[in-house]
């Protein structure tokens, strides 16, 4: 993923490949970009639903405010939001596929004293 969400793409099966876009690249409007460039993009592969799996986690508070799934073989994207009616927000910091559970483990993140970790706030003049 590049800071303004696009998915680029290099092919190991063809040698030299330089790298490419592929169909359908941008995120969906929903995924917010990072706040900061330097930090990590968290993203996972699910084998069985051939989905590249992007976690929206806009800093480093570690709030998760979603998944952008672009699917391999369709070039489709789909949303999914992190649940809101829970008495806290899902926090992470770090994402893998577990192909014993078929499901994405996420684990991390820290207690951050604010309503919404992940809000944007403008910067302190």
């Amino acid at each position: 993923m590049t800071p303004s969400n696009n998915l680029f793409r290099l092919r190991l099966d063809i040698p030299g490949h330089a790298g490419e876009w592929p169909t359908n690249s941008q995120a969906p409007p929903q995924f917010v970009a990072l706040d900061d460039t330097s930090q990590e993009a968290y993203l996972a592969f699910d084998p069985v639903h051939r989905a590249v799996l992007r976690f929206c986690v806009p800093n480093t508070g570690g709030e998760v405010l979603g998944v952008a799934a672009y699917f391999v073989e369709t070039a489709q994207w789909a949303w999914y939001p992190a649940p809101q009616n829970l008495q806290y927000p899902e926090m992470a910091n770090v994402f893998a596929y577990s192909p014993a559970c078929n499901c994405v483990i996420s684990t991390g993140a820290h207690a951050i004293q604010s309503i919404r970790p992940a809000g944007i706030f403008p910067r302190p003049s």
